[in-house]
């Protein structure tokens, strides 16, 4: 992936394995917690409350 060519938005999509070996990988999760560093700010944290 390039650096962008004009602005500061940057998009992308983020993916992982459903399971591994078998096991879901969010088996028993309650939040999801996504921390991104060095990317416009020192870093931002994003929580999702999970079902």
């Amino acid at each position: 992936m390039g650096r962008p060519t004009g602005g500061h938005h940057v998009s992308g999509t983020l993916s992982f394995p459903a399971s591994v070996e078998g096991k879901p990988v969010l088996d028993g999760a309650t939040k999801l917690t996504l921390t991104i560093k060095s990317v416009d700010a020192p870093e931002r944290v994003f929580i999702w409350d999970l079902p």
